[in-house]
C-alpha cells in the first residue's frame, strides 16, 4: 500500500512551525492517587543525538513540538524532563506498541517513589539533657564548627516543611512550591520537617539541634510527597534538577522504590557530573533487595544503625550499601502541635507512665522519691528533694505546683478528678521546677506507689517534634556531614567528598566494606582531619560522563578520584627501602598501602589488614592506638635501618587504577558530552565491529529482571547509566521516524478511532 505524499508533507510541516510555538512553561508535578492511572503512566525518551548540542530555547522548541506530537496521539504530558529529552505522560494501552517499535523513541513505565520511614516511638528510655539527639554526637557532628556553612545548600526532597516551626531560621530557606502536592513550607506529613531537622535545627533554644545548628547552612525544599506518601519516579528527576538549578551542592532523598529507572539514573548520573552528591535511603525492607534511586551508582546508599551501632533490623542491606548513620528511635523536628514534647517521658522504677507536660513548665528534669502532697492547696510537707503527687481540684495547676516548690520539691505530677487526658497551663507564674499531667486512671497507681523512685523531664518548645525509625533518619545525617566537611573545603569535588567520607567512615561489621553498613559509620571529625592533613585527594577530575559508545574499546582518559572500592598504590616521591633482614619496606609517613602489603615501623612488621579495602598512614601509623588501629595487625619484628626514613618533604601520592564497572545492558543510551565528539564507528578489516549500539541508532534492549543484582560494591569515580526495569523480551525492527510522524496524523485511524 503507497501513502500519500500529502500527510508526509503536513507532519514535517508541523514541526517546521514549531519554530513559531512559545517555550514551554514550567512543568508541575502532578500525584493523584484517586485517578485509576498508575498503571499507564510512562516516560518516553527520545532519541536525538543533537539534542545536548542545542541552545536552551532550540530544546524548548523540539520538546514542545514533540509534546504537541504526543499529544494529537492521544497521550496526556504530565511533565517535561527537559535535561534528558523525555517526559512523563498517560498513554492508552493501544498506544503503547506504536512508541514502543519506533526506533527514535524508548518507552518505560514511571515507577513509584516511597518515604522511607515508618513507625512513631516512644522516647527510647529516660535520658536527662539528651536535647542533642543521640546521632548528632555518633556522627561527631559537634566536633565540626559549621562556621562555613554558609557556602551550602543542601536541597531535601520530600514532604515540605513545617514554615511555622520555632526551630528553623526560614531567612535560609527557600522552596518550591509545586501545586500537585501544595506549598513546600506545608507539611501535612511531618517526614519532611523531620529530616530537614536533622540537618539544620537551630540551637536557639526552644528544642533540639541538627548536623548544622547555627543557621547558617542554606536549605531548598522540593515538595514531591502530599498526604498519600508517594510520587512517580519522573517527579523525583525532575525535583532534583529544580534543586541544582537552585544552587544545591547535596541533595537528600529519604525516599525510596523496589523498580529501577533509565530517566531517573541518568538524572543523578548528570547531576553528579555537575558536581551535585546526591544521597538517598538504602531502604526498610530488611532484607537484600535493593531500592532505587540510592542502589543507582551515582548515589550514596545510607544503612541506618541504632544507638549502639547495630544495624536496624529494617535497614536494607546489599552490595550497593555505602555508608550507614543513625535512624532508629531518632528525634527530630514534626509540624507545630502535631507531635509530642521532645524527649519528655515519666518513668517510675524505670517504667514509663504516659504524661503530658503543663504548657510552660520548666524544661528542666527531675528525680526523687514519690510523695503525696493532697490537692496541694498549702505548701507540701515532707517534699524536700521528692516529687509531689497531687490531685487536681480546688485551686490552679500554678499554685499546685508552687506549694510543691516552696516546700522543697524537685517536680509535681498532678493527676486528673475526672477520667480522661490532663492538659493544663501554668499561665504565666514563674515555676521553676517541671510539672506533668496524668489521667485519673495513672494518678490511682501512683497512690499506691508513694515512696518509689520517679524520673521524668519535660522538654522544652510544645507538641513539635517526634521521634521515628527509617533509613530515611540514616539519611539526613550523611547529608548533614556531607555538607559540613565541604563546606571546610569548598574546592574538592563531590566526588572527592563521597571518597573520604567513606575512608574515614568507623568501621562497623566485618573489616572493610559489608553490605549491612558499607564502609561504616559517618564521622564527621574523621573526615575534616583527613582533608586538613592531606586536603582534596587529587586535581579535580574532568568529568565523570560514560564513555562514548562510538568507542566502546577505548581506555577512559577521566582520571576519577580514589573510589572507595578502589586498591590504591603508593608511588612516594622518595623509594622506601628495606630494612635490614628482612624484605619488608620501611613505613613511610603519609602513604598509603594496599590490602596485605607488610611494612616495618619501629623495630616492628605490621600488614594493611584492611580499612575499605586499604590502609593510610596520613594521619595515623602503624601501631597508633586510635581510630585506625584495627587497619594494621603486628606480624612480626625487623630492625629498621637509621638510613631509610623518607625525606619530611616528600609526597604521597594516591594513583588509582581506572574503575569502570559495567552496568547490565540498557535501555536509553546517554548521550556523549558536548565535550566528547564521537567519531562514527566504520568497519575495519583488522578490528571487530564495536558491540555496543551507537548513539544514533539505538539497539532494541534486552530482557532484564525489574531488580538488577550487582555483583560489586558501586563506584563513585566513573558513573554508569542503570537499566531500564521492564524491557521487552523480543522486539521487531524498529521503524524510523518517519513512521511516527505518519502516525501523528494517522494515529486516530491506526488506534479505532474516526473524526467525521
Amino acid at each position: 500500500m503507497k501513502y500519500s505524499a500529502l500527510p508526509i508533507a503536513l507532519a514535517l510541516a508541523s514541526l517546521a512551525q514549531a519554530s513559531d510555538v512559545k517555550a514551554l512553561s514550567s512543568p508541575s508535578i502532578q500525584i493523584d492517587p484517586l485517578q485509576e492511572q498508575i498503571g499507564n503512566r510512562y516516560i518516553i525518551h527520545f532519541q536525538q543525538p543533537q539534542y545536548e548540542l542545542m541552545s536552551a530555547e532550540q530544546q524548548q522548541i523540539r520538546m514542545q513540538a514533540q509534546v504537541n506530537s504526543l499529544s494529537q496521539l492521544g497521550a496526556e504530558v504530565v511533565l517535561t524532563l527537559d535535561e534528558i529529552n523525555a517526559v512523563a505522560a498517560y498513554i492508552p494501552e493501544s498506544m503503547y506498541d506504536m512508541l514502543h517499535y519506533d526506533a527514535d523513541i524508548s518507552i518505560e513505565k514511571d515507577p513509584l517513589r516511597h518515604i522511607s520511614s515508618f513507625g512513631i516511638l516512644q522516647a527510647p528510655g529516660f535520658d536527662q539533657g539528651d536535647f542533642v539527639p543521640f546521632g548528632i554526637n555518633m556522627v561527631n557532628a559537634h566536633l565540626v564548627s559549621d562556621e562555613n556553612a554558609g557556602n551550602q545548600t543542601v536541597c531535601v526532597i520530600d514532604s515540605g516543611l513545617d514554615g511555622r516551626h520555632e526551630d528553623f531560621d526560614f531567612s535560609r530557606i527557600r522552596g518550591q512550591n509545586d501545586p500537585g502536592t501544595g506549598n513546600w513550607n506545608e507539611d501535612t506529613n511531618g517526614h519532611g520537617t523531620h529530616v530537614a531537622g536533622t540537618i539544620a535545627a537551630s540551637a536557639n533554644g526552644l528544642g533540639l539541634v541538627g548536623v548544622m545548628p547555627n543557621d547558617r547552612v542554606n536549605l531548598f525544599i522540593v515538595k514531591v510527597f502530599g498526604r498519600d506518601n508517594w510520587a512517580y519516579s519522573s517527579s523525583l528527576s525532575y525535583a532534583a534538577n529544580v534543586c541544582a538549578d537552585n544552587g544545591a551542592t547535596v541533595i537528600n532523598m529519604s525516599l525510596g522504590g523496589k523498580q529501577s529507572s533509565q530517566a531517573e539514573s541518568t538524572t543523578f548520573t548528570n547531576l553528579l557530573n555537575r558536581g551535585i552528591l546526591p544521597i538517598a535511603a538504602a531502604g526498610n525492607d530488611g532484607d537484600a533487595s535493593f531500592s532505587y534511586p540510592a542502589s543507582y551508582n551515582s548515589v550514596m546508599s545510607v544503612a541506618a544503625i541504632d544507638r549502639n551501632k547495630r544495624r536496624g533490623s529494617f535497614s536494607q542491606f546489599n552490595s550497593q550499601v555505602e555508608i550507614a548513620a543513625p535512624g532508629v528511635a531518632t528525634w527530630s523536628t514534626w509540624p507545630t502541635g502535631q507531635g509530642r514534647a521532645l524527649g519528655g517521658g515519666l518513668f517510675v522504677n524505670q517504667s514509663q507512665i504516659s504524661a503530658n507536660p503543663m504548657e510552660n513548665s520548666s524544661g528542666s528534669a527531675a528525680s526523687g522519691v514519690l510523695a503525696d502532697c493532697g490537692l496541694g492547696t498549702s505548701v507540701c510537707q515532707n517534699v524536700q528533694g521528692r516529687v509531689c503527687l497531687i490531685q487536681r481540684g480546688e485551686n490552679t495547676f500554678a499554685e499546685k505546683a508552687l506549694n510543691c516548690q516552696e516546700g522543697g520539691g524537685v517536680g509535681a505530677i498532678v493527676y486528673n478528678n475526672v477520667a480522661g487526658q490532663l492538659n493544663g497551663t501554668l499561665g504565666a507564674t514563674s515555676v521553676s521546677i517541671p510539672v506533668e499531667g496524668v489521667t485519673q486512671a495513672v494518678g490511682s497507681q501512683l497512690r499506691n506507689q508513694i515512696g518509689q523512685q520517679v524520673d521524668f523531664r519535660v522538654a522544652l518548645g510544645g507538641r513539635d517534634y517526634n521521634s521515628i525509625q527509617g533509613t530515611s533518619m540514616a539519611s539526613p545525617h550523611v547529608a548533614g556531614v556531607a555538607a559540613l566537611v565541604w563546606s571546610h573545603f569548598p574546592g574538592c569535588t563531590a566526588t572527592e567528598i563521597r571518597q573520604v567520607l567513606t575512608v574515614t567512615a568507623e568501621d562497623l561489621g566485618p573489616i572493610g566494606r559489608d553490605n549491612e553498613f558499607g564502609y561504616g559509620l559517618v564521622d564527621a571529625k574523621a573526615a575534616y582531619d583527613y582533608l586538613a592533613v592531606n586536603g582534596c585527594a587529587q586535581e579535580p577530575p574532568k568529568g565523570l560522563e560514560p564513555s562514548p559508545t562510538a568507542t566502546p574499546t577505548t581506555t577512559p582518559t577521566v582520571t576519577p578520584s580514589v573510589p572507595p572500592s578502589a586498591t590504591p598504590s603508593v608511588t612516594p616521591s622518595v623509594s622506601p627501602t628495606s630494612a635490614p633482614g628482612c624484605d619488608a619496606p620501611q613505613y613511610v609517613a603519609g602513604a598509603s598501602y594496599r590490602l596485605n602489603d607488610i611494612v616495618a615501623n619501629n623495630g616492628k612488621l605490621y600488614q594493611c589488614t584492611g580499612h575499605a579495602g586499604w590502609c593510610s598512614s596520613a594521619v595515623y601509623a602503624p601501631g597508633d592506638t586510635i581510630h585506625w588501629q584495627a587497619a594494621w595487625t603486628e606480624v612480626g619484628s625487623c630492625q629498621p635501618s637509621p638510613t631509610t626514613t623518607p625525606s619530611p618533604t616528600s609526597t604521597p601520592t594516591l594513583t588509582p587504577e581506572p574503575t569502570v564497572s559495567p552496568e547490565p545492558t540498557v535501555t536509553v543510551t546517554p548521550e556523549p558530552s558536548p565535550s566528547v565528539t564521537p567519531e562514527p564507528s566504520e568497519p575495519m578489516p583488522s578490528e571487530p565491529m564495536p558491540s555496543e549500539p551507537m548513539p544514533s541508532e539505538p539497539m532494541p534492549s534486552e530482557p532484564m529482571p525489574s531488580e538488577p543484582m550487582p555483583s560489586e560494591p558501586k563506584p563513585t569515580g566513573i558513573v554508569e547509566p542503570e537499566p531500564s526495569p521492564n524491557p521487552p523480551v523480543a522486539e521487531p525492527p524498529r521503524t524510523g521516524s518517519l513512521y511516527w510522524l505518519l502516525l501523528v496524523l494517522l494515529g486516530p485511524v491506526l488506534v479505532g478511532r474516526r473524526k467525521y
